[in-house]
């Protein structure tokens, strides 16, 4: 059995406290994903920092049968060195046919009052990139949008 926890309140940051032997009464899995057994479907996954842990565990199962179809896994972390089982992926790697593609928001190049930033896309997405910009301290000065529009 293997766990993927990252310390982030009282519970999660007393487990490292456990000693070896100790009993814990542990409930779940409720994770529902399932990876369609058929080879002619490609998989596609997104994650954010925590969330990868799911993704690790079908991309596990996938290397264990053999599985050689395309993968990709987008995922999105603070920067490079808060990425969740980043020695499982690069391992998964060299094993599937897997493409990993990082979103660092560390990447964010700085300091921001010297750049001018432009995006482009539906506006759904503008909406969360703006937000983004802004929640990082980017002046709305700053950022242009265009929005893709359907009439």
């Amino acid at each position: 059995m293997e766990f993927t926890i990252r310390s982030f309140g009282t519970l999660t940051a007393g487990l490292r406290r456990l000693k070896v032997g100790e009993h814990v009464y542990l409930d779940g899995p409720w994770g529902r994903f399932r990876v369609n057994p058929d080879p002619r479907v490609r998989i596609a996954m997104i994650a954010a920092g925590i969330g990868v842990t799911p993704m690790l565990s079908m991309l596990k199962t996938m290397a264990d049968g053999g599985d050689r179809r395309e993968c990709v896994l987008i995922l999105g972390n603070r920067s490079e060195t808060t990425i969740p089982g980043r020695a499982d992926i690069e391992a998964l790697q060299a094993t599937l046919n897997l493409r990993v593609v990082h979103v660092l928001a560390a990447s964010l190049p700085g300091p921001h009052e010297q750049w001018q930033f432009f995006l482009c896309g539906p506006s759904a997405t503008m909406d969360a990139a703006e937000s983004w910009l802004a929640g990082d301290g980017v002046a709305a000065e700053q950022f242009h949008s265009e929005r893709f529009m359907m009439a």
